[in-house]
């Protein structure tokens, strides 16, 4: 498969993916891999489409994947921590948050609610503009979030 129609094809996957069709966007994504497996950009929204699944292992072990392709591609670092968030695993969420950090990344936000944006959180302004002073607490503000939108 040449460049262009790589290119093509995970356009496709991420189409899929704003048109809420997961299983779709996984399944071509996983054939680009399979015939592509350095296509970093497969992998990212492999794992966005596994964690709109609720298939949070899968999607850390996409993530991961892009970052032995890439190793420079931080954002993957944060997608791992928003996954443990999500399953509940705040010491690991630390880890990998403070790896991308620690790697250059600096725009942290997480969208709770697609339809109400003031439901945005921007992380590391919280860590960085003072009101708060610890990764475990910037992470308890994120966690108490993800729990009321839940509600």
């Amino acid at each position: 498969m040449d460049t262009e129609m790589i290119n093509d094809k995970v356009s496709q996957g991420i189409m899929l993916i704003s048109a809420e069709k997961y299983d779709a966007a996984k399944l071509l994504l996983e054939d680009i891999i399979a015939e592509a497996p350095r296509t970093m950009e497969a992998y990212i929204h492999l794992g966005n489409a596994c964690a709109n699944l609720g298939k949070y292992d899968e999607a850390i072990e996409s993530f991961k994947k892009a970052l032995l392709v890439d190793p420079n591609y931080v954002e993957a670092y944060f997608s791992i921590g928003s996954i443990y968030v999500l399953m509940n695993e705040k010491v690991k969420a630390i880890e990998f948050y403070n790896k991308a950090e620690e790697n250059g990344f600096i725009s942290w936000y997480i969208v709770i609610d697609p339809s109400n944006w003031s439901s945005t959180i921007y992380f590391h302004d919280v860590y960085h503009n003072g009101d708060s002073n610890n990764t475990l607490e910037c992470t308890g503000i994120l966690f108490d979030a993800v729990i009321n939108c839940k509600r």
